[in-house]
């Protein structure tokens, strides 16, 4: 992992849960997310957009409207996670994108599976896929942005040490500060 030294970047994710994961465990795993990305010297802004409570339907055009552009990540239950993907698979996003995907009921069967905190592995999950809309690129060999993670990258999970390598902290960096995304720390867009 990098440690940064510049001064962070700010980037805000609305999370919206339809999940209805529990406020510890959602808590939990942001400040994991915000812990990976504060080692390539990222601030992560978690704002809680839409409790379950509200019942509003997810569309594309309520995403365009909510968002503006910015990072959105979905938790969904098993009955809105698709099918089209493979059992083992927790989350996705496209690339050209600027939504993340994480399948709850699949992550909370891997946690009990792999004897993982719940909130670690849910943490670490949203931060892989937004790693994918940031690097604009698929899977890694190994580490965070890997396909698959094993024994390695679950022991590190476990540790708080499954992070980004630095060659992809300087490139999240590197578009962060182009303004695809972010303010600096001083300059933020919390009007939404």
């Amino acid at each position: 992992m990098e440690v940064a030294t510049e001064s962070p970047l700010r980037l805000p994710l609305y999370v919206y849960d339809y999940a209805g994961v529990g406020p510890d465990v959602r808590a939990a795993a942001a400040e994991v997310t915000r812990h990976i990305y504060a080692a390539i010297g990222v601030d992560i802004v978690w704002l809680d957009r839409c409790p379950l409570a509200c019942h509003i339907a997810f569309t594309q055009e309520a995403q365009a409207e909510t968002t503006g552009g910015d990072l959105m990540v979905i938790i969904l239950p098993d009955a809105m996670t698709s099918r089209e993907f493979p059992a083992g698979v927790m989350g996705a996003a496209r690339e050209e994108g600027s939504v993340a995907y994480a399948f709850f009921g699949r992550i909370r069967a891997s946690a009990l599976e792999r004897d993982l905190l719940l909130a670690t592995l849910l943490g670490h999950v949203i931060a892989h896929e937004v790693g994918h809309v940031l690097l604009r690129e698929g899977h890694a060999p190994k580490g965070l942005m890997g396909a698959k993670w094993v024994k390695r990258e679950l022991l590190q999970a476990r540790t708080g040490r499954l992070g980004f390598t630095a060659t992809e902290g300087h490139r999240i960096r590197s578009r962060l500060g182009s303004g695809a995304g972010s303010t600096e720390s001083g300059d933020a867009r919390d009007s939404k």
